[in-house]
Formats: C-alpha cells, sequence, structure tokens
C-alpha cells in the first residue's frame, strides 16, 4: 500500500499579505476540491492559536461540513496542525481538539513547539509535560495520537518523547527543518523508527538556511525517501512547502506534489 500524499490546509489559497501559514477563511471548503484536482489523497487541517475558536473543528457544523467535503472529494483527512500554548487554557484546548479531530477522522494532533515556544532547557520541557497531560490520558482514552514537532536532534528528542511515558505520544518529523539544522536526516530516521507519527515535507538550505522550494534546497530526497521506505513507515507525507512570489500557489503545489510522487514512485 502507497503512502497517502497530502497538503496542509491553506498552501492552495493565495496569501494576500498573510504570511506563509494561515487558515483560508474564505477558502477553506474549495481548498478539498482543489486537491483532489490535483491528485492529492489526504489535506492536514490547520488550527491557528490566533483564531481557533472561529476554527470549523470547534463547531459541530464546521466538522459536519469537513466530513461532508472529505467524502465527497474522497480526502482523507488524517492529522491536525495544531499549536501549542502555555496559557492555562491550553490543556483543555488540546482534549477538544482531539476529540474533534477523532469526529472528522483525524487520528493525529500535530503540537507544534516553534517561535516563542521553543523547548530552550529542562523548565520548558518540564512545563510541556505538564500542558500536554490531560491531552496524553484524553489521546489514550479515545485511541488518538500527539506528535511533536520541534527542532531538535534526534537523541534529545527521543529522550524527551519518552519522558511522557506513553504510547500515544510520538514524533512529527520535518525535513526541512531537521536538514537545516545540519542533522543526516536518513540516520535520524532510522534511529527515530516508529516513534515518527507523520512527516512535513519542506526543504530549506543547511545552517539554520531558510526555507526553499522543494527541491531547490540541500535535502536529498530520494536517500531520504528511501529511509522511510527501510523502517517501513506507513503514514501519510504532507506537503508543506515554500510559497512563491511569482508562481501561483495552485501550480506552485501541483509542482510539489509531482516532483515527490516521482521520486517516491522510483523507491
Amino acid at each position: 500500500m502507497k503512502n497517502p500524499i497530502g497538503i496542509l490546509q491553506g498552501r492552495l489559497t493565495a496569501s494576500n499579505g498573510r504570511g506563509i501559514q494561515f487558515f483560508p477563511d474564505n477558502n477553506w471548503e474549495q481548498e478539498f476540491a482543489t486537491a483532489k484536482q490535483i491528485g492529492f489523497d489526504c489535506m492536514e487541517l490547520l488550527v491557528k492559536e490566533t483564531n481557533f475558536k472561529e476554527n470549523p473543528l470547534f463547531s459541530e457544523s464546521g466538522k459536519k461540513t469537513i466530513r461532508k467535503l472529505a467524502k465527497k472529494h474522497s480526502l482523507e483527512t488524517p492529522s491536525i496542525h495544531g499549536f501549542y500554548s502555555k496559557e492555562t487554557h491550553y490543556p483543555i484546548t488540546l482534549v477538544e481538539l482531539l476529540r474533534s479531530g477523532k469526529e472528522v477522522g483525524a487520528q493525529t494532533v500535530l503540537v507544534s513547539f516553534s517561535h516563542e515556544n521553543v523547548l530552550k532547557n529542562d523548565d520548558d520541557k518540564k512545563l510541556a509535560l505538564k500542558q500536554l497531560e490531560p491531552g496524553v490520558k484524553e489521546a489514550e482514552k479515545i485511541g488518538s495520537r500527539i506528535a511533536i514537532e520541534t527542532e531538535m536532534l534526534a537523541p534529545e528528542l527521543k529522550t524527551f518523547i519518552e519522558s511522557f511515558q506513553s504510547n500515544a505520544v510520538g514524533i512529527y518529523y520535518d525535513i526541512g527543518n531537521m536538514v537545516s539544522l545540519n542533522a543526516y536526516v536518513p540516520a535520524e530516521i532510522i534511529f527515530l523508527v516508529n516513534l515518527i507519527f507523520g512527516v512535513h515535507i519542506k526543504d530549506r538550505k543547511r545552517n539554520g538556511g531558510k526555507t526553499v522550494p522543494v527541491g531547490t534546497g540541500d535535502t536529498n530526497f530520494p536517500v531520504v525517501f528511501k529511509a522511510f521506505k527501510k523502517i517501513n513507515y506507513k503514514g501519510s507525507y504532507i506537503i508543506q512547502g515554500a510559497r512563491s512570489e511569482t508562481i501561483d500557489d495552485i501550480i506552485l503545489n501541483s509542482n510539489y506534489f509531482e516532483y515527490i510522487k516521482k521520486i517516491i514512485k522510483k523507491n
């Protein structure tokens, strides 16, 4: 069985000054049809901290529409790109997100530690354990998973994941981010094996380099996909590629899709 290739919600909508990553308020329903036309197998739903309460996942009508669109266009919604917060509301919000995800077929909720939430020291990690604890218990209860995405090299990351002492907690591996940290990604994949719950397809330059169009950075995708094949990774590959100021987002992600599909097929 082939690994599903998916797209992150919002990437098929023009930015118009909203930055790289945003929820496509006025176009999210149309994105399902567009993704299917391109050939994608699935879509990773996006929830941003700034306006999460308005996200369709937090209303019964929104969840109903997601299920309807996914069925109509034969698109899976296997995961949710969530967020992490140090705010007191967060543990309850994560539980709600896990439950909502379950209702729309998203078994995996990504928790991203980035920007002001980077895990810099042991205190940050201890707080993260506390903030995620109710979510971990809920994930175990309902059969869902929490996948942590953070720019941390494999040995430290594995130790952090194991500190949760739960099979419901794993890793969301962002290929481009790890390349920028000068990690040898194929070896990391082999080392982390079944702790990897999800994968983001992104390309970056080494030495902290910026995100660049997929296929133009320092990622050796053929070797990376061979490593995933070696560990028998069965999850989806979600494209989270760089945007372009000169290429339409739909055309750009169609190109990304064909590029990745061709490499996977050769493996």
